[in-house]
């Protein structure tokens, strides 16, 4: 599941998610539009919050997927 599933599926915008977890939401937004891969410390924390439910290899895919050129 990549990140933007996971907000959806708990209706929890990136707000939501930057206040549970201390991501900067500009941060947060890079990655979710592509500008920017997560760094290791904001995999293993995305990783926590989101139970395992999103995991290393679904954000390098997205990221891979959604980079912009």
């Amino acid at each position: 599941m990549n990140l933007l599933e996971y907000l959806e599926s708990h209706k929890m915008s990136q707000a939501d998610f930057c206040r549970l977890t201390g991501l900067n939401r500009k941060t947060l937004s890079c990655y979710l539009s592509g500008k920017r891969r997560p760094s290791s410390k904001h995999v293993f924390l995305i990783e926590q919050w989101t139970n395992g439910k999103v995991t290393l290899r679904d954000l390098m895919e997205y990221a891979e997927k959604n980079q912009k050129k």
